[in-house]
């Protein structure tokens, strides 16, 4: 190589887009129809809309170039953005004009199989706005600075995924539709959690504390899925499901500080599950 060629670089992106997911049990072009005809009845308005309570219907036209907007009880209406690609059922492209500077919303119906569906969000385009604009408030506290638009787009899916099942909750579960949904399950691995030898020594305390701060860095690398502590009086002390295999899983353990100092002892068992089901959040 000459030493006068230029070197090629990849630039990380100062303000990376938003991502937020979830799975459905209805398929592909069922889970599109009542994303894009039913917006108005599932959408969380209240909460986040311009109008908020005063918002009385929701639209999506269907085709490049077409509006999404909010209208008001007085016939007001408020645009969200504009259609600039349209590919249903696999997904669509919008502007999103609620920002303080324009951005990009890009929505992605996937197939997973014959009566499943993951629905996924980017919402991208944040080199546009200043950094005050970023700190701003949403209509979650903190703006994209603060995760206002993650929690924002977790809550949107979290409600369209309600509506998805609650219009697919009169589908008979016939054995089709068990073998359909086996093959979509994938290997993880369970872990019961117990009190060990030092359980309750000086100290125990702070290791418990250093003990859930790991838990949230696996969380955060999307190593531990599902976390719950024991919370009655009982020598179990929590559960745990690891998107990983078993020999990956006891050497997560064996690095557990509350492991090493034998506040706690734990058994690794395989299971399988369906990728994408999840706590249900409160209201």
């Amino acid at each position: 190589m000459s030493t006068t060629e230029p070197i090629a670089s990849v630039t990380a992106l100062r303000r990376p887009a938003v991502h937020a997911s979830t799975l459905v049990r209805s398929d592909v072009e069922h889970t599109f129809e009542v994303f894009v005809r039913t917006i108005a009845a599932w959408w969380p308005v209240r909460r986040l809309s311009a109008g908020g309570a005063r918002v009385q219907n929701v639209t999506l036209e269907p085709q490049v170039g077409g509006s999404v907007y909010e209208t008001w009880d007085d016939g007001m209406t408020v645009e969200w953005g504009q259609v600039s690609a349209w590919d249903p059922p696999h997904g669509f492209v919008m502007s999103w004009n609620s920002t303080p500077a324009p951005t990009e919303v890009e929505l992605v119906f996937t197939a997973l199989g014959p009566t499943l569906t993951r629905i996924t969000v980017e919402h991208r385009g944040w080199d546009r706005l200043t950094d005050e604009q970023l700190a701003a408030d949403c209509a979650e506290p903190g703006g994209y600075g603060a995760g206002g638009y993650d929690t924002g787009w977790t809550l949107v899916l979290t409600s369209f995924a309600r509506a998805v099942h609650t219009n697919a909750s009169d589908v008979e579960i016939t054995d089709d539709y068990m073998q359909q949904m086996l093959t979509t399950t994938k290997e993880y691995t369970f872990v019961l959690l117990s009190q060990g030898p030092h359980y309750g020594a000086p100290g125990t305390d702070t290791i418990i504390w250093e003990h859930g701060r790991r838990n949230f860095q696996l969380r955060a690398q999307g190593q531990l899925s599902v976390v719950c502590p024991v919370r009655d009086d009982t020598s179990r002390c929590g559960v745990g499901i690891f998107n990983a295999d078993v020999e990956e899983t006891e050497e997560i353990m064996r690095g557990d500080p509350g492991v090493q100092a034998g506040v706690f002892v734990y058994e690794i068992h395989p299971v399988r599950s369906f990728p994408g089901d999840g706590l249900p959040a409160r209201a």
